[in-house]
């Protein structure tokens, strides 16, 4: 044979050789099977923070005058040395619309702070501040509480998150491991893709300050559910 006609026999071989490892790989592909299932943890623990939300806006025929009893007010909140956040103010004209037409008096203030304390007889101290301020302000002010509830705090979520992460892949590695058992085959997680954490909703409530001795009730401290979800993806051979 010329040189020619071994060229084209060689070409022949390495084509052939080709093929045949194509051919393995698609039926090594076809032996792969891909599990998707969902899996979660959930644990119960007890909420170690009472939250409730003050609101105070005044009515003033002058701006500084309404900026000066947000100050006051301010002022006294923080001497109280509880944990709160909040306190930015607005202070902005008066006006409300009338016949079709915007009508102005005065000027109006707001401010909004959320407090969050470990015993709910701490709301009491709050509570007392901005009824004798109400007093003394002569009504000037109208002051609401909100969002009065129990929380759990963020410090301890991701120490029992991070927990309940833990139970969800030891969970994932035994359905794994079960998994294989019963299709007869070598079973391995590929993928955890943990899902979100929800944001809570609170109650709304509203309580006008009427007294000048207050004793506000405090919402039930029931345990929360703290839940960690994962999508699971197995892959067995």
């Amino acid at each position: 044979m010329n040189i020619k006609s071994w060229a084209v026999i060689l070409l022949i071989i390495l084509l052939a050789g080709a093929a045949m490892v194509y051919a393995n790989d698609t039926v090594e592909q076809e032996n792969e099977l891909l599990i998707i299932s969902p899996i979660e943890a959930s644990r119960s623990i007890v909420p170690d923070l009472y939250v409730f939300s003050v609101s105070v806006s005044v009515i003033s025929q002058s701006e500084s005058n309404a900026i000066n009893v947000l100050g006051k007010l301010d002022k006294k909140v923080r001497e109280l040395g509880l944990r709160y956040k909040g306190g930015e103010y607005s202070v902005n004209k008066n006006c409300w619309w009338s016949e079709n037409r915007q009508v102005c008096d005065g000027y109006k203030g707001h401010v909004y702070y959320l407090f969050e304390v470990d015993d709910p007889s701490k709301q009491n101290e709050v509570l007392e501040l901005l009824s004798n301020y109400k007093e003394e302000s002569h009504g000037k002010i109208d002051i609401s509480i909100s969002n009065t509830t129990w929380k759990v705090s963020g410090k301890t979520i991701k120490k029992v998150e991070d927990e309940l992460k833990f139970e969800v892949i030891a969970s994932s590695i035994e359905f794994a491991r079960k998994v294989g058992e019963q299709l007869r085959m070598a079973c391995t997680i590929s993928e955890v893709n943990f899902q979100p954490r929800p944001t809570p909703v609170y109650p709304m409530y509203r309580t006008m300050l009427k007294e000048r001795s207050i004793e506000a009730p405090a919402p039930t401290k029931g345990e929360r559910t703290v839940t960690v979800r994962a999508e699971v993806k197995v892959l067995c051979r």
